[in-house]
């Protein structure tokens, strides 16, 4: 178990679609506990974010044009063991979720549940548990 992160927990949103992505950000923003440090566009930029900035916890859209977000996990998690990956998807088969857990993701989330009022708490309990 990692120890509890001193300050607000450091996130790094991963998601082709811009909008959806800001729109996640502006929402876990509201809650003082989270810092979106940065929003990448494919899996290729997430890794160079990640390095760089160092995120507690990367929200990772899977389906992503040029490297997956599967693909980018799995380096994110080489390089960096300590930061924590949350995948997010449209789909609701279960073989992304299985995937997800082989690549190293901590979480899976449907993007229709970033809309929950309890997200915040959901995410922050993962990462402590991790």
């Amino acid at each position: 178990m990692i120890p509890a992160v001193a300050g607000p927990t450091r996130v790094l949103l991963v998601d082709d679609d811009r909008l959806f992505a800001e729109s996640v950000a502006v929402t876990l923003g509201r809650d003082g506990r989270i810092d979106v440090v940065g929003i990448a566009a494919d899996g290729a930029e997430a890794i160079d974010l990640a390095e760089q900035l160092k995120p507690d916890l990367v929200l990772m859209d899977i389906a992503m044009p040029g490297l997956d977000g599967i693909a980018a996990t799995r380096t994110i998690r080489e390089r960096s063991p300590a930061t924590r990956v949350v995948m997010l998807t449209a789909s609701t088969g279960r073989s992304d979720e299985e995937i997800s857990g082989e690549a190293g993701a901590i979480g899976y989330l449907r993007k229709s549940e970033l809309s929950s009022p309890r997200v915040a708490d959901s995410l922050l309990a993962l990462v402590e548990l991790t």
